[in-house]
């Protein structure tokens, strides 16, 4: 007498659905694209298909061929794509936690070291009249020449405000004229900029 069949898991079907949302929305993929992709891995599957393994409760099954086919769209070992969305996310929060001290700890470095460098630079303005011009022209081109808030990006940029934008842009500035200010006072000179 054959064995029955065991019942179907629901919560790991569920699971593998939030994760191939999670690769599919990265890669900002539509179900119509993750759907040809797919079929030109060679497994065909409607885009609808893809909406009822992400969507439906419960989710669609996935066969062993679809779950393959999605391993290589998304290029990523099968074995990883079955990893939970909670699991990703605590790794990922595990290494912000360890990268957020370092981030804070070189920008901490960074102001230091400005402060370090234009300190050296107004005592060497201070030596010469024409030094002192020539020195002004190059800091004051090297503190015009790009928007600081440049580096934000385009996914965090988007979620901001400009108001947000400027209100950092303004701080990122006070703080370089603060530093000016404090360095160039460090060395009896006027600041330069």
């Amino acid at each position: 007498m054959p064995r029955p069949n065991r019942p179907r898991t629901i919560e790991s079907e569920t699971s593998l659905a939030r994760r191939i949302t999670l690769e599919r929305e990265a890669r900002e993929l539509s179900p119509a694209v993750l759907a040809q992709r797919m079929g030109e891995a060679g497994c065909p599957i409607s885009a609808s298909a893809i909406y009822r393994i992400e969507r439906a409760d419960p989710p669609r099954r996935i066969t062993v061929n679809e779950l393959v086919a999605l391993a290589q769209v998304f290029h990523i070992p099968v074995g990883e794509l079955l990893t939970p969305v909670e699991l990703i996310h605590k790794e990922r929060a595990t290494e912000l936690a360890r990268q957020i001290p370092a981030a804070l700890d070189s920008y901490e470095h960074s102001v230091i070291d400005a402060l370090r460098l234009v300190y050296e630079y107004s005592v060497l303005a201070g030596t010469s009249e024409d030094l002192s011009e020539f020195m002004h022209d190059q800091l004051q081109a090297a503190s015009t020449r790009r928007d600081p808030t440049t580096r934000i990006g385009p996914e965090l940029r988007d979620r901001l405000t400009d108001a947000d934008v400027d209100r950092l842009r303004h701080r990122i500035v006070a703080l370089w004229n603060e530093v000016l200010a404090v360095a160039f006072k460090a060395a009896g000179q006027e600041p330069g900029v």
